[in-house]
């Protein structure tokens, strides 16, 4: 098996991973921040907790087989 291949498919997979996490988080901080600024409802709280909270959860690896499939 060759090592260095496997830890090049790795760190690609990893990097996959982490821009998925990262365009996640993105997008609900902006969410966040829309609500926050167009809403003066302190109903609005909650839900904005609850975005957050759901953001912060790690979501399922992107697998790179599945993204090449048309």
């Amino acid at each position: 098996m060759n090592t260095n291949h496997h830890l090049t498919r790795h760190a690609l997979a990893l990097r996959l991973h982490l821009a998925h996490d990262n365009e996640r988080l993105r997008d609900a901080l902006h969410l966040i921040a829309d609500m926050a600024e167009t809403s003066a409802d302190p109903k609005s709280l909650p839900t904005i907790g609850r975005i957050a909270r759901v953001a912060l959860v790690e979501a399922q690896p992107v697998n790179p087989a599945e993204e090449s499939t048309p």
